[in-house]
């Protein structure tokens, strides 16, 4: 027989956690996976209870240090973004990024912030920055999607049809303009 322990966090969602899948594997690379109706005699549910978050943490709104970017000037080429109003129900924020994507859909540039202390619920703002690197192609880059998650795993993915006030255009203008299309 082997024996293997199964963790459960503190913040485990509560309620009757049932079995899903049990994969096996041998030193020669050879696997096996089995599913519920693979098995006679499937495994029981375990019931969890405790604090039980299962819901990911909410920003109400963000705000942009400007939405105008030169990229011939190295000053003006980084965006600050103001997540504010982040709150979160029982473990505490983690994360929240927001993506936006180059006029030709070939590029990407974000924001990323982060707590890194224990259950802190609410936040009035965090601040991350986005760079854009001189090559960056001219013209509007729009949103593409925000992601917030907290202590626990939960998460959230926004994207446009999701929010109520789409975070606006940032425009970016330059000399060298390169859409990674070829001539």
């Amino acid at each position: 027989a082997l024996i293997t322990e199964m963790g459960f966090s503190e913040y485990a969602e509560s309620g009757d956690w049932t079995f899903n899948y049990l994969s096996l594997s041998d030193k020669a690379g050879n696997y096996q996976t089995y599913y519920r109706n693979d098995l006679d005699n499937v495994p029981p549910d375990i019931t969890v209870t405790g604090l039980g978050d299962s819901t990911a943490p909410t920003v109400d709104n963000i705000s942009f240090s400007t939405t105008n970017v030169d990229t011939s000037d190295p000053s003006t080429r980084w965006v600050d973004v103001s997540f504010n109003n982040l709150t979160d129900d029982i473990s505490g924020i983690s994360s929240i990024s927001i993506n936006y994507q180059s006029p030709s859909r070939n590029n990407y540039v974000s924001a990323y912030a982060s707590v890194n202390a224990p259950e802190v619920l609410s936040k009035s703002s965090l601040t991350g920055e986005m760079q854009f690197n001189e090559y960056a192609e001219s013209g509007d880059w729009t949103f593409y999607y925000m992601y917030v998650s907290d202590k626990a795993g939960n998460s959230k993915t926004y994207y446009e049809n999701d929010l109520d006030n789409i975070p606006p255009d940032i425009t970016v203008v330059n000399g060298s303009s390169d859409d990674g299309a070829s001539d």
